[in-house]
């Protein structure tokens, strides 16, 4: 890597969902509001990455390519197969889920127990 380093963005994402409690809503991102983030990455021209570019960024393998972004997902929640994957299609945008491998098919149960409300994790074949 060059003196300047580069950047990326990485945009990360919970739940594509309207919230269903004031408690979840710093967790959510509405779906309209995740078009308009994705349609405006996708109109700008804006670099989109996937992680494994970023992988091979910092390896070395590729050089940095400037104001790049890349959008993430953690958890693995169901409304991330519903609501996001469409627009991510439509758009032609890559993107990285960062699911509980454990709790695949589950629920958000180690955020349920703290009064969020409940909310179903995507089952193997939705990853």
């Amino acid at each position: 890597m060059s003196a300047t380093m580069a950047r990326v963005a990485i945009l990360m994402y919970h739940i594509v969902a309207e919230p269903l409690s004031a408690q979840e809503a710093r967790y959510c991102c509405t779906p309209e509001r995740f078009e308009a983030h994705m349609r405006h990455l996708a109109r700008a021209g804006t670099k989109l990455l996937a992680m494994d570019e970023i992988a091979d960024a910092l390896d070395g393998r590729i050089g940095w390519p400037a104001d790049a972004v890349a959008v993430t997902f953690d958890d693995g929640f169901a409304d991330t197969f519903v609501n996001a994957l469409p627009v991510l299609v439509r758009y032609r945008i890559p993107a990285t889920m960062f699911a509980l491998s454990d709790r695949v098919g589950a629920g958000n149960d180690w955020m349920s127990a703290r009064g969020f409300p409940e909310r179903p994790l995507m089952t193997a074949p939705q990853l």
